[in-house]
Order: C-alpha cells, then sequence, then structure tokens
C-alpha cells in the first residue's frame, strides 16, 4: 500500500478533516523521522478503524496526545502515522456523589479540573504543564508533579480503562465505579507502557475534594542536602501538607523565587486548617516559615513544570533515606550544574539542564556516571529528555532493567507484529 493509499483510507475512518499531512504532520516527528500523516479520530469507533486500518496496511505507529513529549525514548526504528487522540476530548460522565469521572483520553488535564471545579472536585494529577498534557498522555507516561506526595500516581486514581490495540480491537478494564475488583488490572499494565501496547482511547478516575484554600510556605537551607533533611522533619510533624519540594539554588531561581536551597511546602483546607499548621511548621524553621508573596499558584506552577524546561532531564529514584548521599554524590559527578527539584517524599529526583551540553561526548560519560551512582544508592536513573546531540550516545532507560523478557513477552501477546511505537521503549523494545 502506498502512501497515498494509506492516507485516504485513514480518511475514510476518521473523515476527511480527520488526518494532517504536510507540514502540519511534520509537527508530530520524533526522533528525526517524520510520519506520513497523522490520524485524528473523534470516537473510539473511528480510533479502532483507525487501528485496523494501519493495522492491514503494516503501518508503524506512534500514539500521541498533543504531541509535546514525542521525543521521551529511544528514537523510533520506524514511524508511518501518528494516531492523535486530541479530538477524543469529552467529558462522558461525572458521578459527583460517588466521586468518579470517566472521559475521553484526548481531554486535558486544565480542561478536565475545569469542568470538576463546578462540584468542589479535582483530579489531584500534576504532571507539567497541564494544558497540553492529554489524559491519555499521562496514563501511557505515568507522568506525576509534586501532588503525588498526598494524592498519589495516576495508577492509585485510575479505576477503569479503554485501550484500542494495534489490530483495532477494543479492550476495557476496571469500571467506572470504586468498588471494582474483577479480572485483570490492565489499568496497571498500561500505566507507563509508553504506547507499545495499546492507543489510551478512555479512562475512569477516582476524584477528591478540592481544597477550600491553598497557600505556598518557604522554609529556606544553606544547601540543598540540608534543605532535603528540613523537608524529611516537615513530612515528621503533626502536619498533612500537599506537596513538599526541595530546590536547590538554580532551580528555586528558575521558579522565580530567591536564588538559594529552599523548601517549597504546599498547604490546603480550610483557612484555620492552614492557619494551625503553619504555626506548626514555624517551630522548625530557622529563619522563620515565610509566605510566599505573590501568586502561590503561579510559584506552584513554575517548579511543577520546571521538568519541561529543561533540554535535558532525568529522573533518579532512590531511598528517601539515602537522598541527601545521593545528591552529594551526583552533584560531584556531574560536570555542569543541574537544576534539581527533589520530592523528598517518594525519593525522587529531577535533575533539569536548562541549556544543551556544550560536548554531546562527554556529557554522555556524565550520564553513565549519574546512572551508576544511582545504581550505587540502590535506585535508578532513567532519562526523560535528551538533546539530539547526544541522544544516540545515550540509553534514555539504562541496561539490566528487571522483568524486560516478561515485558517482551506482554508486548508479542498484546502487539505481535511489533508496529506500536517501535524501538522506544525499554531494551529497544
Amino acid at each position: 500500500m502506498t502512501a497515498a493509499d494509506l492516507v485516504e483510507r485513514l480518511r475514510a475512518a476518521a473523515g476527511t478533516d480527520g488526518v494532517l499531512v504536510g507540514d502540519a504532520a511534520r509537527a508530530y516527528g520524533a526522533g528525526g523521522l517524520t510520519p506520513a500523516c497523522v490520524a485524528l479520530p473523534d470516537t473510539v469507533e473511528a480510533l479502532e478503524r483507525c487501528m485496523a486500518v494501519t493495522h492491514a496496511a503494516g503501518a508503524a505507529v506512534i500514539p500521541a496526545g498533543s504531541a509535546t513529549r514525542l521525543d521521551v525514548g529511544h528514537p523510533p526504528v520506524r514511524y508511518d502515522v501518528a494516531v492523535s487522540t486530541r479530538r477524543l476530548c469529552r467529558v462522558q460522565a461525572h458521578d459527583d456523589a460517588d466521586m468518579t469521572v470517566t472521559v475521553d483520553a484526548g481531554i486535558t488535564l486544565a480542561d478536565l479540573n475545569g469542568a470538576l471545579a463546578a462540584a468542589g472536585q479535582w483530579l489531584p494529577l500534576d504532571p507539567p504543564c497541564p494544558d497540553t498534557a492529554t489524559v491519555g498522555a499521562v496514563v501511557a507516561t505515568d507522568a506525576s508533579g509534586p501532588l503525588r506526595l498526598s494524592q498519589g500516581k495516576v495508577r492509585d486514581l485510575l479505576i477503569g480503562i479503554t485501550v484500542v490495540l494495534a489490530d483495532g480491537t477494543r479492550v476495557r478494564g476496571g469500571g467506572r465505579v470504586v468498588k471494582n475488583v474483577a479480572g485483570y488490572d490492565l489499568m496497571k499494565l498500561f500505566s507507563g507502557s509508553h504506547g507499545t501496547l495499546g492507543v489510551v482511547a478512555g479512562a475512569s478516575f477516582k476524584v477528591r475534594p478540592r481544597p477550600a484554600q491553598r497557600a505556598l510556605l518557604l522554609l529556606t537551607a544553606a544547601s540543598l542536602p540540608a534543605a532535603v533533611a528540613l523537608a524529611v522533619r516537615v513530612l515528621d510533624a503533626p502536619v498533612a501538607p500537599l506537596y513538599v519540594e526541595a530546590l536547590n539554588a538554580a532551580a528555586a531561581a528558575h521558579a522565580g523565587l530567591p536564588a538559594q536551597p529552599i523548601v517549597a511546602v504546599g498547604l490546603g483546607g480550610s483557612s484555620k486548617e492552614i492557619e494551625v499548621q503553619m504555626a506548626r511548621l514555624n517551630t522548625l524553621a530557622e529563619p522563620p516559615v515565610v509566605v510566599s508573596e505573590g501568586d502561590p499558584d503561579r510559584t506552584y506552577g513554575a517548579v511543577r513544570d520546571l521538568p519541561a524546561a529543561a533540554v535535558c532531564g532525568a529522573t533518579a529514584s532512590v531511598l528517601p533515606r539515602r537522598l541527601g548521599e545521593f545528591i552529594d554524590d551526583a552533584v560531584e559527578s556531574s560536570a555542569t550544574s543541574p537544576a534539581l527539584v527533589v520530592h523528598v517524599g517518594s525519593g525522587v529526583v529531577r535533575l533539569c539542564w536548562l541549556a544543551p551540553p556544550a560536548d554531546p561526548q562527554s556529557f554522555a560519560a556524565t550520564a553513565e556516571r549519574l546512572r551508576a551512582v544511582a545504581a550505587g544508592h540502590g535506585g535508578w536513573l532513567v532519562f526523560d529528555t535528551l538533546p539530539s546531540a547526544s541522544g544516540a550516545a545515550i540509553d534514555p532507560w539504562g541496561a539490566g532493567i528487571p522483568g524486560v523478557e516478561l515485558m517482551r513477552g506482554i508486548k508479542r501477546t498484546l502487539d505481535p507484529g511489533g508496529r506500536l511505537s517501535p524501538g522506544r521503549f525499554v531494551d529497544r523494545m
């Protein structure tokens, strides 16, 4: 089948306005490859038809939401068609009494939370850039942000999922109600699968009450390890923060804060609840806690979005009690000083280089040293973003990942032709 034939068949499946070609398709490029076209189905049925067309044509497909994170992972080995869910953007059902919501995969987190606001509820997931982050992309990449401390990650809130497989078959897991325990847990299987097993078409979530008020408190420290130690004391205190983030001076400056190590503590609830928690936190810090001046939501957004501003970014996961040692060793191992944001409660460190490395080859050596440092502390390090000049020299996922053969078996079962996001995932899967 020629590329022109493929485009015509996808137009028959998705409608004449449901296929992009030319410059519009080039915007969906990934790893130096450009798809022949972009299919934009506006119903799940149209998505099924599109996937059946690409399956029959033997085309390699990369699922996409808003096409903002297509460079995550290895460059694809083939890329014929992008399938975007951005026209699948409806709230299908919202039961405010049962506190559940079912949505299409292409709705953005910002739009979803705008719809939930009238009921005083929210879906408390906060990966970078919620204005463009679609629900399907958040599920597929298992993306999270500062709120994971108090609200968990996507798989903690996901109660149902609809996925279209490579051959156009629709599968469902879970349901629209919280109490649903029958069958395989497809929600966890597809969370973090990075578009290698199927196209997420829809999802159901538990939602939670939106805090009546929110406040951002700032605690200063002499160094980042000292900030991490102070953050641990906050977590041990009789308070219930929404998030606790430790920032080094570079990260604080990027967020518009004074260029010094800082602990950012988010509080939520009634004004009285916030007042009580603030009083308790004031006993921990010297100098005392400072309430963020200006717009606290803007500062929180700047901290949340920092990983998206990085031209090179990595995420390290280590045991929380070893964070201080890891940070000391990581800074010594890095030839350049990244902005660091530490999710202290979960042992996650975001390393964000805000300018491209001057020497891509020496940066590759830095990447391996950092990966070895994480492994030495019993952890792991994954590169979320790599500049094109360094991409070929650095494995974004790393080697020796446990369970690779199991992952390959699942891939062979759900995508036997290997046509979904080929070569992008762990071990070039």
